[in-house]
């Protein structure tokens, strides 16, 4: 699995003191002024800073694209639920990722929500984590830059929803060696069996990536963390890059 950093937010992401695009508790406070979508030299990372210290980056790295929020409060975790609505419309129930070091949070459909963005005027962002964060964010100007760094990133056709795709058909599954070598040793030591329900965002060639577990049966035996590890072994068939995908896991003790 990818692992999540802050690289390209530079020293922007160490600033979130004041949130004056944050709304918590349902208490509004004033929106900053419009920024504009800034180009970094290589081309590679479309950035917009709030007044308030908060920035919006979308960034190329390695052909894949990421869109980062910073935060203006680190939290622990690895990922949250959110909420993301454009132009006021409805929301869509989503998860992003939290980064390493809990300062920023990724969008798990980047190239979607940019080319979402591009035509957007406002873009609100809700994350429920003990409580609920709201981000009431106009969207920035100058999205020429912004198209730029995606139509610069390689991505192509992507899935127009954000809804998941339970039981995909697959054209790979792991093979027995790396299920036995993932088996939670607890659960193998006491002859016990589980299941772990896991959520992946798939890529042009059908791989998994930024697998999260959902759920895990029984709890505590270390099947979730199993089950979002083994999930990159596994490859799809016919679907969009970028579909979010939804299947279970099963480790059986023969």
């Amino acid at each position: 699995m990818r692992r999540w950093h802050d690289g390209a937010v530079g020293a922007a992401a160490g600033v979130f003191a004041a949130g004056a695009v944050l709304v918590s508790a349902g208490t509004a406070t004033a929106q900053d002024a419009v920024p504009s979508w800034q180009l970094d030299n290589r081309g590679s990372v479309a950035s917009a800073r709030y007044e308030s210290g908060v920035t919006l980056l979308v960034r190329c790295e390695g052909g894949q694209l990421d869109v980062i929020l910073t935060l203006v409060a680190p939290i622990e975790a690895t990922h949250v639920p959110v909420q993301v609505s454009l132009d006021g419309g409805p929301a869509e129930a989503q998860r992003w990722l939290i980064s390493r070091s809990g300062q920023t949070i990724f969008a798990r459909q980047p190239v979607r929500l940019a080319r979402q963005l591009a035509g957007a005027r406002t873009l609100t962002v809700a994350i429920e984590h003990g409580g609920v964060l709201r981000y009431e964010l106009d969207a920035p100007e100058r999205a020429p830059v912004l198209n730029q760094v995606v139509s610069g990133c390689g991505s192509a056709r992507v899935a127009d929803s954000a809804a998941a795709v339970e039981q995909p058909r697959f054209s790979r599954t792991p093979e027995g060696h790396r299920i036995a070598a993932a088996f939670p040793a607890r659960a193998f030591d006491r002859r016990i069996s589980g299941e772990g329900e896991v959520e992946c965002v798939t890529t042009r060639t059908g791989a998994l990536r930024q697998c999260i577990w959902l759920r895990e049966s029984p709890e505590g035996y270390g099947f979730g963390d199993a089950s979002a590890a083994l999930a990159g072994d596994y490859r799809t068939t016919g679907l969009a890059e970028e579909t979010l995908v939804r299947f279970p896991v099963r480790w059986r003790v023969e």
